[in-house]
């Protein structure tokens, strides 16, 4: 299976651009914000909360959202992370030098090594997801 980062980078994009929309009447914090902020998971909420109904609101918004909302979601947290910081920190940084890699692990928490893993890991796994929903499309 051959992995297309540059598919991924791009859904991983149209993830961020939705999720830090924000909404008439949504809380303060973004729902990115959030992510970023807390480290948190999609996985480890039962009920339907403000934040997961926001998500469904924002899948009517872009095609392609609801493919890499799920493939994320399927993500261990660490990976999750990873992927949306390799995307999320571009450009220049707080000290006018360009985000990189170990920039990026140390904003979300990471080891440099464990970091470039996840990272690998995260593009593994988002294309294994993507392969799964793209043969249920074309089975229906």
């Amino acid at each position: 299976m051959a992995i297309d980062k540059e598919r991924i980078n791009d859904l991983v994009d149209i993830w961020i651009d939705q999720i830090a929309q924000r909404e008439v009447g949504w809380p303060s914090e973004s729902m990115l914000a959030k992510f970023m902020l807390y480290r948190g998971s999609f996985q480890d909420q039962h009920r339907p909360s403000g934040l997961e109904q926001f998500v469904d609101r924002q899948v009517t918004r872009h095609a392609k959202f609801a493919d890499i909302q799920v493939a994320l979601e399927e993500l261990e947290t660490d990976r999750a992370m990873a992927i949306i910081a390799r995307r999320y920190y571009l450009g220049l940084g707080d000290n006018n030098r360009t985000y990189n890699n170990k920039d990026r692990a140390s904003k979300i928490g990471q080891r440099l090594r464990e970091f470039e893993n996840n990272l690998n890991q995260a593009y593994k796994n988002i294309a294994s997801t993507l392969q799964i929903l793209d043969r249920r499309k074309k089975i229906n």
